[in-house]
Order: C-alpha cells, then structure tokens, then sequence
C-alpha cells in the first residue's frame, strides 16, 4: 500500500512538473523536464517500475493521461483518445523502466530526445 501511495505520488508530481513545460511549439523541454526528475530521482523510479508498484504507476499515468486527453479532445479521427492515452503512458514507462535498467545508461538528454520523437510528437500531432 506504501509503494502505491507513492508510485500515485510520483505521477502526480511528473505530471505537475512536466504539463506546463509541454509546448506545442517546443515538445523536447516537457520531454527533458520529465527525463531530469526521474534521472534526480534515479533510485525511487527504478524500485517502483521494477518493484511491487509497477502495475500502479502504469494505472495511475494511464488515468492522468485520459483526463489530459479528454480536456484536449482529438481532433483527427483516425486516433481515438484512449488509445493515445493508451499509447503514451505505456510507451513513456516501458522506456523509462528501459532506461533505468541499463548498467550504462545513454544520457538524459539523449532519452529526452527519443521520448519527444517517438511518443510526444507524434501525439501531440495528432491534438493540432
């Protein structure tokens, strides 16, 4: 119950941190906002992904997202809200725990990069 508290926590502060650095005009800073607080907090963020609270992160990411995404609304038919919600949260932590796994770890700034292009943009493209 302790790591769900937290793991709930912790979404909740990503999300705080890293909403408003998402710019449409410049999606890399929320990428590299959010990349820099799990690297500051490197130790809590791979015993939750790796830990007993993995299944709660995942939901409550997944919750924060589709209440995000209801507020935005799609305007493209072709992805539905869900499945963006879908697809944003499970792709943001699969290459976090991917990145916290690693014994030598590509650089944040590097992992930043990879998030905005393969998750970020292509899901705010589809909000424009």
């Amino acid at each position: 119950d302790l790591l769900n508290d937290i793991a709930e926590a912790e979404i909740q502060k990503l999300f705080d941190l890293t909403l408003p650095a998402f710019d449409p005009a410049n999606n890399r800073a929320g990428a590299l906002t959010l990349c820099n607080y799990v690297a500051e907090h490197r130790a809590l963020w791979t015993r939750l992904l790796a830990g007993g609270a993995a299944a709660k992160l995942r939901e409550e990411f997944l919750r924060k997202t589709r209440e995000l995404a209801a507020d935005l609304g799609s305007r493209h038919d072709w992805l539905p809200p869900e499945m963006g919600s879908i697809f944003g949260a499970s792709s943001t932590l699969d290459l976090l725990a991917w990145w916290l796994q690693q014994d030598n770890p590509i650089p944040v700034e590097q992992l930043a990069t990879i998030h905005e292009r393969l998750v970020v943009r292509p899901l705010m493209e589809s909000y424009e």
